[in-house]
């Protein structure tokens, strides 16, 4: 019921024109009020069965009622449009010709259509925009404290996106494990850093603290990899790198972490063990041949790269249409996992059975399967067009830290599926927003009012504005 009374209240504001309500409305219906509010009061079953169902109507609602008034050519970058179109193909196909169920196809085509998210933003001024994100880290704080109360008291708290029982747990160290990290735990980790390294502040250093010590309990060494470069990166915006400065920052990360890693069952002690013999250990060979009881003894390093592995192989095995566009938009609910018998996959609980398509994994294992090759190359596309267009105007503070979480994001996604999560995807698309607006309102700036050549001014509204 919840759900439904924001989903009401957000088209109400845009109506109005109240546009700062309406954004923070649309990011409290997204991520289920940051994670705060149990899934139950969100949904609305059997319709809506996940939060972002709600914003997936509000982009139908959009492209229904205001398509006339939306510039899609200049929030929608080509890689983009190529990307959409090839969906559009796939469903169609998947429909006609493989006749996958039609719920099927429409399931697994609203998460990836969330890749129009930008169209959502095109309304509003780059200030609204920027209040947003204050207010997104500033919740991302507050449950990332809530998260690190969930590791020792050992009771999940904050929600999933999936539900609220599936948030997994382990001792390590004497700490639980849960896998429910606030979505912008990264962003919101850049954010502050970017705010100290440039005047030191004792509470924006509290807050990415904070952000950070989330970071290491959550025990997902990836994610605390890609964090201390991302730190690294952040300290060297418009500054000369120096390699005794790197080796500082990376050496002070190391030893932030020794007490989570030197218990006997230190998850990020095992995790380096596991990479240090990843190249040994694994037999492609006998892949095949794997049983489930031997797929729960292989390292996740290992579990990943055969899950992905054993799915190319099956694509690229299937003719060369099959190879270039996978088996069609299908899930774990559809009628054609009965076709497969693959051996690397999550074992269902208290069964033998192997969990055939769905993942939480490794997002390149799904999408080898949906789209195959062309829909992997688009994709990676995508992001690396966003990556450059950032990387251009990287003396601005955002764009240089939207270049710096979406690169990570793609280092994560073999570890992970959070880059095609429809919270981050969305957030991601707001940035690229914004910074077009910010450009754009700098270039006309500069050309009217000092006849300077577009690009070479610094945004008007910044980070620290």
């Amino acid at each position: 019921m919840l759900g439904l009374i924001f989903f009401i209240i957000y088209w109400f504001t845009f109506l109005q024109r109240r546009y700062d309500v309406n954004l923070f409305v649309l990011f409290l219906l997204a991520t289920s009020c940051y994670q705060f509010a149990p899934l139950k009061i969100i949904e609305l079953n059997p319709v809506i069965t996940k939060p972002y169902d709600w914003i997936s109507l509000i982009i139908i609602g959009h492209l229904v009622f205001r398509a006339r008034y939306i510039p899609f050519k200049k929030y929608l970058t080509l890689p983009v449009r190529l990307y959409l179109a090839f969906l559009i193909f796939l469903g169609l196909y998947s429909l006609l010709v493989l006749h996958v169920e039609t719920k099927v196809v429409l399931s697994v085509l609203r998460l990836h259509l969330f890749i129009l998210s930008p169209i959502l933003f095109t309304e509003y001024k780059y200030e609204t925009i920027e209040g947003v994100i204050k207010w997104v880290c500033v919740f991302t704080v507050l449950a990332s404290v809530v998260y690190i109360l969930q590791a020792f008291v050992g009771k999940a708290i904050l929600s999933t996106l999936q539900s609220d029982d599936v948030t997994a747990k382990q001792t390590n160290g004497g700490l639980a494990r849960f896998y429910n990290l606030p979505f912008y735990a990264l962003f919101a980790l850049i954010y502050y850093a970017r705010k100290v390294f440039d005047k030191f502040n004792p509470r924006y250093l509290l807050y990415a603290v904070i952000v950070f010590l989330a970071v290491i309990i959550s025990f997902n060494r990836n994610t605390l990899i890609v964090a201390i470069l991302s730190l690294i990166a952040v300290y060297y915006h418009n500054r000369k790198v120096r390699i005794v400065n790197v080796a500082f920052l990376v050496l002070l990360g190391w030893v932030v972490t020794i007490p989570f890693s030197e218990s006997n069952d230190g998850r990020l002690n095992q995790g380096f063990n596991d990479l240090k013999n990843f190249s040994t250990s694994m037999n492609l060979s006998q892949m095949f041949d794997y049983k489930p009881s031997e797929v729960a003894e292989l390292s996740t390093t290992q579990f990943r790269a055969l899950h992905f592995f054993e799915r190319f192989s099956y694509v690229t095995g299937k003719g060369v249409f099959t190879s270039l566009t996978g088996v069609g938009l299908v899930n774990e609910q559809s009628s054609f996992k009965n076709k497969l018998d693959f051996s690397v996959g999550l074992v269902k609980d208290g069964t033998d059975e192997v969990v055939q398509i769905d993942t939480g994994d490794i997002v390149w294992s799904l999408l080898i399967l949906q789209t195959g090759l062309i829909g992997i190359i688009l994709f990676i596309t995508v992001y690396i067009s966003y990556i450059r267009y950032y990387l251009r105007y990287r003396v601005y503070t955002f764009s240089y830290l939207s270049a710096i979480l979406i690169t990570g994001l793609l280092l994560t996604s073999f570890f992970g599926i959070d880059i095609i999560s429809p919270p981050i995807v969305m957030f991601v698309s707001m940035l690229f927003v914004l910074t077009y607006k910010g450009v754009s309102v700098q270039d006309e700036s500069d050309e009217h009012q000092y006849g300077i050549m577009p690009g070479n001014g610094q945004l008007i509204y910044d980070l620290n504005s």
